[in-house]
């Protein structure tokens, strides 16, 4: 039995947390220009999958600062 510690980021009340599905979450992970263009720019994002999560801010020109994630490539 293994036992599992997460590491979960204090979340700011200002931030934004939305569930997604797999390939959304792909996506996002991987830079996809038409996924990230959904989000709202100069703003902070928890996206989560199932028990994996990215904690982004968004920039003005649609990139993204990952500031902390847990995540498991498939």
């Amino acid at each position: 039995m293994k036992n599992k510690t997460k590491i979960n980021p204090s979340i700011p009340p200002e931030t934004t947390e939305i569930e997604l599905d797999k390939d959304k979450f792909k996506a996002i992970w991987k830079g996809n220009k038409k996924t990230l263009s959904q989000l709202n720019p100069n703003k902070k994002y928890l996206l989560t999958h199932k028990d994996q999560w990215i904690y982004i801010k968004t920039t003005k020109n649609n990139a993204i600062e990952i500031i902390i994630a847990h995540y498991k490539p498939y």
